[in-house]
């Protein structure tokens, strides 16, 4: 059966070339005015077509992407160095549109010996540059160290680096759909670049009630944000409003960072309008902003654990140059990590100011759907100035109507939690601290911004009226 046709009229261009080879290598064998090429006017009078020298008239077939005969994919197409990337990978070619990627290892630099057992690889990130449409891929992963980190979450791929579709892994190997354009970006869970954070902020600076505060820089160069988001016009002053800070930690935990985007998201919504005026809140979507861009899962270049270096008994030395012979308990022990050190540097200076942090929340990935967790009992305010943690409880359950954040629980210290950015912060200043967990689950962009607006929604009602009050 012939393949339908379809009449396109387009000015002369270096493409006229190409499209007319298209179509000569899809002429079909008995001569037929499919895949003809027509010199022709935009006018037709009587049927006729009068020739100019701007246009063209073709028909061309109308099918799959495959009818164009997609040019098949090559080691040349991929690249590893983008703001999605993964530091160390090297690629080989096994077949049409069939690749092995083998993984380096977290930022093998910065150890004196072999990488040991245990440590996980990098995440698998690429982009390819070119002639992925109308192929399908298929990725398998070898994996240089003993981990098998970089295939505990899906991964998502997308043409635009924004809106992503979950992929799940098939043992070590990813196979992926016919693409429809020629570039693409793979990343772990639902990836979020520091250049996309930027994107966005650069939209949200327009809004009254959101500030971006640069606290330095990260050792790759990266800017260190902290975003508030708060009314300056608010009937209520800065000192009475309750005060939240948010931080992820792992660069690779993607679903935690869109959770948070929820929860910034509903702030600036006009549903949020309340909750400017009572509370300040800051965010801290990338603690580990180097990560992205080299395939890092939870550390900094320095070979830290981005969630393991919090200091309790005060902000440490700002070790910038030195690298760390343990992964997660860094040494010697009073020099810290150099964006932690920046980080809880600006932290306790909120703690002395006139509006200290009230409640602070660690966004986190692990299995299932969001898990909050509130560190011991909480700070002073819960069960006096608020509700209880079971009132808390009854808040999520009522928004949760997708059914995508657990019922919140409660955790003790443990000895091996001092230098996490919860249990830090509540026995250095004894505030409210809560990790919030989960997510492996929620595999797409939109179920994990639902979340996080469940989650602020619940908090500005919880935090109900201002600071020391119980809803006035």
């Amino acid at each position: 059966m012939p393949v339908p046709a379809k009449i396109v009229s387009v000015r002369s261009s270096p493409l006229l070339g190409a499209t007319a080879r298209i179509l000569r290598r899809n002429k079909p064998s008995k001569p037929q005015s499919r895949g003809k090429v027509l010199m022709s006017s935009t006018t037709c009078n009587s049927g006729r077509l009068y020739p100019t020298k701007l246009a063209v008239l073709f028909l061309i077939a109308v099918g799959s992407t495959g009818d164009l005969q997609a040019q098949e994919l090559t080691v040349a197409d991929f690249k590893f160095d983008g703001p999605l990337g993964c530091a160390g990978a090297t690629i080989e070619q096994l077949g049409t549109n069939h690749f092995k990627i083998s993984l380096g290892a977290n930022a093998p630099e910065v150890w004196e010996q072999p990488v040991p057992m245990g440590v996980w690889p990098n995440l698998l990130a690429f982009e390819i540059v070119r002639n992925a449409r109308g192929n399908t891929l298929r990725i398998d992963t070898e994996h240089l160290t003993g981990g098998g980190g970089a295939t505990e979450y899906a991964q998502s791929w997308s043409h635009d680096a924004e809106n992503w579709t979950p992929i799940q892994w098939s043992g070590t190997t990813l196979n992926f759909p016919e693409f429809t354009e020629d570039t693409v970006f793979v990343g772990p869970q639902a990836p979020m670049s520091f250049e996309y954070i930027e994107k966005r902020m650069r939209e949200w600076e327009k809004l009254p009630y959101f500030k971006t505060v640069n606290l330095g820089k990260s050792l790759m160069g990266r800017n260190l944000y902290r975003f508030e988001i708060t009314n300056d016009q608010s009937p209520f002053p800065r000192k009475d409003r309750w005060v939240h800070y948010g931080a992820n930690q792992h660069a690779g935990e993607g679903y935690a960072k869109w959770r948070m985007l929820g929860m910034m998201e509903w702030l600036l919504s006009e549903e949020g309008a309340d909750a400017r005026d009572r509370i300040i809140s800051h965010f801290i979507l990338m603690m580990a902003p180097d990560g992205p861009s080299q395939g890092w899962m939870r550390i900094n270049a320095q070979g830290v654990d981005a969630n393991r270096s919090y200091y309790p008994e005060g902000n440490g030395i700002d070790d910038h140059q030195n690298h760390f012979p343990e992964m997660f308990i860094p040494q010697p022990h009073n020099n810290q990590p150099h964006e932690a050190y920046i980080f809880q540097k600006d932290f306790e200076a909120m703690m002395a100011s006139d509006s200290p942090v009230t409640c602070i929340l660690s966004h986190h990935t692990w299995g299932g759907v969001v898990d909050p967790i509130l560190i011991e009992d909480g700070g002073p305010e819960i069960g006096t100035s608020v509700g209880t943690w079971d009132d808390f409880k009854v808040i999520v359950d009522k928004y949760d109507v997708d059914n995508l954040v657990n019922t919140p629980w409660t955790r003790r210290v443990g000895r091996d939690k001092h230098e996490l950015w919860t249990e830090g912060p509540y026995l250095q200043f004894g505030i409210t601290a809560i990790l919030v967990e989960g997510s492996k689950d929620l595999l797409t962009v939109d179920q994990n911004l639902k979340s996080g607006g469940v989650l602020m929604k619940s908090l500005a009602e919880f935090y109900a009226g201002t600071r020391g009050t119980s809803g006035d």
